[in-house]
């Protein structure tokens, strides 16, 4: 089940959805600034009206809250060899889309 995001009302979001979409592309790309809570408040709407639609964008922001956790937690762990390439060669791909 999805964590409930902050603060708005389902009708709200769907008010705001019905006048102005958002692209994934724009969504993914303010992700970090979403969770920090620095986008502007109606951008903000317009991003959480997307997560509760779109699947792939929902799972952005929560694998990218849980890199955050793990990061903050101060815990240091072993990468699989050839994971820093592989991660690499996967953002570069991302950008070319």
């Amino acid at each position: 089940m999805r964590q409930p995001l902050i603060g708005r009302t389902a009708n709200l979001r769907a008010q705001t959805v019905n006048k102005v979409n958002i692209d994934c592309s724009k969504v993914i790309q303010e992700v970090s600034n979403f969770i920090e809570g620095d986008v502007p408040a109606e951008l903000r709407l317009l991003m959480e009206a997307h997560f509760l639609e779109c699947a792939h964008c929902y799972a952005i922001l929560d694998g990218t809250r849980n890199v955050i956790q793990l990061v903050a937690d101060d815990k240091v762990f072993d990468v699989p060899a050839g994971f820093g390439m592989r991660l690499a060669k996967f953002i570069r791909d991302l950008k070319q889309r």
